[in-house]
């Protein structure tokens, strides 16, 4: 052990240092986040801001992964993602706009957007993940390929609601 990895545990904080790690936590606390813009009152802000976690998300996972970042082609996969699964973000959307009904339509629309933003930012998150860490980039992500992955982790996440949703 290191002098700064004894020093950074005995102040409490643990080190992470492998890249599969170290991403993983950036993709756990950015679903954390993502879902928090479910209690965003305003219909549509709330997609916005959706959109801007998870940019940032690919922003820190490619940090970690060396990878050279930009905002405009990183946006532009992420609305080719999120558009492939438009039933999905349709009843988001509508979750999105539900929230216009006073309190009821606040909570269903609140509860329902925390779901869809959580597993649509987990499922860009591993896609990103899988494709840096077979040395990948930005501009050679095959986003085609990537929107069936999505379709996967959604229906993966999905799955894994209804199961957590079952025991409860």
């Amino acid at each position: 052990m290191t002098t700064e990895d004894a020093s950074a545990e005995l102040s409490g904080y643990s080190v992470v240092k492998d890249e599969d790690s170290q991403a993983n936590m950036v993709v756990k606390n950015y679903v954390v986040y993502s879902m928090g813009t479910g209690i965003i009152p305003l219909p549509i802000v709330d997609f916005v801001a959706l959109i801007g976690i998870q940019v940032k998300m690919v922003h820190s996972l490619s940090k970690i992964y060396d990878v050279p970042f930009s905002e405009k082609r990183t946006r532009t996969i992420l609305y080719a993602l999120l558009g492939s699964i438009v039933p999905i973000a349709g009843l988001g959307l509508l979750s999105s706009v539900v929230k216009l009904i006073p309190f009821f339509g606040q909570v269903a629309g609140g509860i329902s957007m925390a779901t869809l933003a959580g597993g649509s930012t987990y499922a860009v998150g591993r896609i990103f993940v899988k494709h840096f860490e077979n040395n990948g980039n930005l501009d050679d992500l095959d986003v085609d390929s990537a929107k069936d992955d999505m379709k996967s982790n959604i229906n993966a996440a999905k799955a894994k609601a209804n199961n957590i949703k079952k025991e409860a």
